[in-house]
């Protein structure tokens, strides 16, 4: 009877076993709580600012384009003033004190729309004496570390700019001369350049960043 009570808990044993196994090595489904885990959220996050980087540099690249074909025009433009004060002195023997200023104007407006644009094609001179020896990613560095000092740089001259167009808003400043034109138009054009310059040295130092990371943008 004993012998026979252990054969049957042996074989009770032996049935119920793989049953039993199998119960406690199933994995069990992570309930939906609705909430991310940290590799899910990180990837998330990580999506979108990718996103909104992608996103700003063709803004950015869009409109310094955009802005510096229309710039582009003004070269025209100061031809044609140029051009007026020629006739208008030789053959009307009537100068005309607006000109030479008109023109300057203009050429400056010309040279900071189209600082952005010129910059956004890599178009600025610069000294190429070590870079072209270097590996792709030793060059994204390089100019990321570049673009941050520029962007130092672009920073004064924008708080500048701006400060000289808040000066000639607010007390009405005119240039020193016959004609006596108003400064702030002029201004308001430098410092809307220079800010198109700096966006677009930050979405430089984008491209640098991703390029040096394996990751570059398009």
């Amino acid at each position: 009877m004993r012998h026979v009570h252990r054969h049957s808990l042996a074989f009770m044993g032996s049935g119920l076993e793989p049953a039993y196994a199998g119960v406690a090595t199933e994995a069990r489904p992570r309930p939906d709580t609705g909430l991310l885990t940290t590799d899910e959220a990180y990837d998330r996050l990580a999506g979108g600012v990718g996103v909104f980087l992608r996103g700003y540099v063709r803004t950015v690249d869009t409109t310094n384009r955009g802005v510096g074909l229309f710039a582009m025009y003004l070269l025209f433009v100061m031809m044609a003033v140029l051009t007026y004060a020629m006739i208008s002195n030789v053959v009307f023997k009537s100068p005309a004190i607006w000109v030479m200023e008109m023109a300057q104007f203009t050429m400056a407006a010309y040279y900071l729309l189209g600082g952005g644009f010129t910059f956004q094609d890599d178009a600025h001179v610069r000294m190429d004496v070590f870079r072209a020896r270097w590996s792709p990613r030793t060059q994204y560095i390089v100019d990321a570390v570049s673009g941050f000092i520029v962007l130092f740089y672009m920073g004064v001259l924008l708080h500048g700019a701006v400060s000289s167009s808040l000066y000639a808003l607010e007390y009405r400043q005119r240039n020193f001369t016959a004609w006596g034109p108003p400064m702030a138009p002029i201004k308001i054009i430098m410092s809307v350049g220079i800010l198109l310059m700096t966006l677009q040295v930050i979405a430089r130092i984008i491209r640098d960043v991703a390029g040096a990371s394996g990751k570059e943008l398009r």
